[in-house]
């Protein structure tokens, strides 16, 4: 088998066990009464009833950003200007210095 038959195989192994992850927890929420969806365990931050948001919120910010991103051919993104169109502080955006690779901090 090819190294580019085993990724796409690799890669449909790793979405199926996603997707049965994904519906074993959506099963299990289900079951859980409505009287308990406020309920907030100690030292948690989130009702149980937003738990499916919360987990939604960073894989849709990093969806739209790779689809900015890909939007712009992988080139520079002006994100103030983009905080200035949807009304965000220029706080939350501070402007960042572009590295070529060969700057970037070794990890």
């Amino acid at each position: 088998m090819s190294e580019q038959a085993q990724a796409v195989d690799g890669r449909a192994a790793a979405l199926a066990a996603f997707d049965a992850a994904r519906d074993r927890f959506l099963a299990a929420f289900a079951q859980a009464p409505d009287e308990a969806l406020p309920f907030v365990p100690a030292g948690e931050e989130y009702a149980l009833g937003v738990l499916p948001m919360h987990m939604q919120d960073p894989m849709r910010h990093y969806l739209a950003v790779f689809d900015m991103a890909r939007a712009g051919n992988f080139g520079h993104h002006d994100r103030l200007s983009q905080a200035e169109n949807l009304g965000l502080s220029h706080q939350l955006f501070p402007p960042r210095e572009i590295l070529h690779p060969s700057r970037q901090p070794q990890i």
